[in-house]
């Protein structure tokens, strides 16, 4: 029997992937008991629906008291939007590791631990994931002390060899994903959820990385959320980090990575629908927020 070039590829990127687990957790060695906890979610919501919210300028005309009985996700710095506490949000996830470089001579990056912290609202505490190369600072500043946290473990790997193999699970290292959303995705079909229903998921953030980088900030088109002056100069530092050019092909694999976990989720049984007002999503069914809720009940 005869191996295809492509089988061998795949096979050789399979190697490579499990090579690259194995040594994460050797040189890791608290990990697997770190994701443990995270089994208790397995399942847990067999065939009901989650909205997962981006940050994206869309949810400045999303009505949020409509989420209040409804499973959330929610990401990254929404608790800025002065809504933020009628989304009662279940999960909160930060995966970005340049949300996770605090200068404590920086008022922008203090800031941020302020945000990081009003995740919880009064008679809400979500479940925070954090990515665990966040660990260190979680510690460093008792975000610990104060926030429901679990982590959450991701590694370079092939996503299309990992996947022909393997189940992304929620107590398990997987591929690292471009973005928070999709990885939350990933951890939403080992969950249970029947549907997953996308809001505020505009991809227009390489638009943010050309204003910072130009300094012509337009507030209307950038977030969910009205940016602070000190957000704008944290901005301006972590996005002169890269090239345009690097920014335009990260987001190119960000519509691919959408387009592959749709049909991973369809193999799962899992529909993803988009219901986003606008944005560039294209690769993912839409569906009219408003005609999700009986206005009835």
């Amino acid at each position: 029997m005869f191996l295809s070039l492509k089988d061998i590829h795949e096979l050789r990127n399979s190697i490579r992937n499990e090579y690259r687990i194995r040594r994460f957790i050797r040189e890791n060695p608290e990990i697997k008991g770190l994701l443990s906890p995270n089994k208790l979610f397995r399942d847990k919501y067999k065939g009901q629906r989650c909205f997962v919210l981006g940050n994206g300028p869309s949810l400045k005309n999303v009505d949020f008291s409509l989420l209040q009985d409804e499973i959330v996700f929610t990401v990254n710095q929404l608790p800025r939007n002065k809504e933020y506490e009628k989304l009662k949000s279940n999960f909160h996830f930060w995966a970005d590791e340049r949300f996770f470089n605090i200068d404590e001579t920086k008022p922008e990056d203090l800031e941020l631990l302020d945000v990081m912290k009003s995740v919880n609202t009064p008679g809400n505490k979500p479940v925070v994931f954090y990515e665990y190369c966040a660990k260190q600072m979680i510690e460093k500043y008792d975000l610990d002390k104060v926030l429901d946290i679990h982590y959450f473990a991701l590694v370079h790997l092939d996503f299309d060899a990992y996947t022909k193999r393997h189940k992304i699970e929620v107590d398990k290292c997987f591929p690292n994903l471009p973005t928070v959303v999709h990885s939350i995705i990933a951890m939403a079909v080992d969950m249970g959820f029947s549907e997953i229903i996308l809001l505020g998921c505009d991809c227009t953030g390489f638009i943010t990385t050309a204003q910072a980088k130009m300094k012509n900030w337009n507030n209307d088109i950038l977030y969910g959320y009205k940016i602070s002056e000190n957000e704008k100069k944290r901005l301006e530092k972590s996005n002169n980090m890269f090239s345009i050019e690097n920014e335009l092909r990260f987001y190119a694999n960000i519509f691919a990575t959408y387009s592959k976990l749709n049909k991973l989720a369809e193999k799962n049984g899992v529909k993803i629908y988009n219901a986003t007002e606008g944005g560039l999503l294209d690769c993912i069914p839409r569906v009219d927020y408003n005609s999700l809720f009986n206005k009835n009940d």
